[in-house]
């Protein structure tokens, strides 16, 4: 359990600052989410006598229970009318579910969803409910099926200004999980083929869509494991991220999506599946095949990054924060590759001048 005891992830949009708070798993802070959770249940059911049931079950002075309580009507999660000695509660716009569960053979992702967290989403968009039942259901499929791991944390936050879903398991992580299955150099090209979709480590159970088209769907996609960090922004007002460095195991997921937001699942779907809806387009960003502070010069680099490729009909190739490629790896993508899988269209974006002229001196010269 001890991956479970890491540091949360720390994400800084333009209006807020705000933690994993489900990670937080500490003696005091698990207490903490066990009454805020217990107080949550307690008005759903329109229960009497709330701070003194709180009292009792917890074991904690009337003072500490009214302060818990009060805490979540400031934040939102509770409304509060009345005076203090005949305050009555409702629900507020601010709702929350979270969730510590054992991953075992009994354990279903549509089954937690529709048990713990469906009734979140009531009264939202039916495309949001859409989205973030998709996100869900695929991000705890994962953990149940491939994480080896034992217990798994979710958290979800649903507010008018934006809904999270938090998931973490305490397994072997996922960038080391597909480093060993792929025999990777270094765990950091797991994020390359993270990124291509269509990998999964279980082809007879699982097509590795799962990732890939959460993350499209979602403002803010996040992966956190073994130091490493997988991100995608549909939304910039998500701008900077500050992950865990450990190398502890486990892997956390969060996923936050405006609820005002006009995306779909089949919208996201459409743009890159054709029109008997296989997975056929990809988008590649090619940063991710160089190691920290490196550059991509190399045909070993060249083929780490096409691996792959061919199980698609277009490849979008991202050069975003790539200055400048060498001759040996721009011939592996743009002429080898290429020439032998003339069914896979590549297209270039976000290309230097640099990189667009090496590109196509390769093409009409090669090396």
């Amino acid at each position: 359990m001890k991956s479970l005891q890491q540091k949360p992830i720390r994400f800084t949009t333009k209006i807020k600052k705000f933690t994993m708070r489900f990670m937080e798993t500490s003696p005091h802070k698990k207490r903490r989410l066990d009454i805020h959770e217990f107080v949550i249940e307690r008005v759903r059911d329109k229960s009497p006598h709330l701070t003194e049931a709180v009292k009792s079950h917890f074991k904690i002075s009337r003072q500490a229970a009214f302060k818990h309580i009060n805490t979540l009507v400031k934040e939102g999660y509770l409304f509060a009318a009345g005076k203090t000695n005949n305050r009555t509660y409702e629900l507020g716009k601010n709702r929350f579910k979270y969730l510590k569960t054992v991953i075992g053979p009994s354990a279903s992702e549509d089954e937690l969803w529709s048990a713990n967290f469906s009734d979140l989403f009531k009264g939202l968009k039916s495309n949001v409910a859409s989205i973030c039942e998709y996100g869900f259901t695929e991000i705890v499929n994962n953990a149940l099926d491939h994480s080896e791991g034992t217990q798994l944390n979710i958290r979800v936050d649903v507010s008018p200004k934006e809904i999270e879903i938090s998931i973490a398991d305490n397994g072997v992580g996922i960038f080391n999980k597909i480093q060993r299955e792929l025999k990777l150099p270094n765990p950091r090209l797991s994020l390359l083929e993270l990124s291509k979709g269509k990998y999964t480590t279980d082809p007879e159970r699982h097509t590795g869509e799962g990732i890939f088209f959460s993350s499209k769907m979602f403002d803010a996609f996040f992966i956190n494991s073994g130091g490493l960090t997988f991100e995608h922004r549909n939304l910039s007002k998500f701008a900077s991220l500050v992950p865990d460095k450990s190398e502890k195991a486990g892997t956390q997921v969060l996923m936050i999506l405006d609820p005002l937001t006009k995306r779909t699942t089949k919208g996201v779907f459409d743009k890159f599946t054709d029109r008997n809806l296989g997975f056929t387009k990809t988008i590649v960003p090619v940063e991710l095949a160089k190691f920290e502070g490196g550059n991509l010069i190399s045909r070993s680099q060249g083929r780490r990054l096409v691996m792959r490729f061919e199980k698609f009909k277009f490849v979008v190739l991202d050069f975003k924060n790539v200055s400048t490629i060498g001759r040996p790896f721009a011939d592996e993508v743009f002429r080898v590759f290429a020439r032998k899988h003339k069914s896979t269209s590549l297209v270039s974006v976000n290309e230097t001048k640099d990189i667009r002229d090496t590109i196509k001196s390769i093409q009409r010269n090669g090396l």
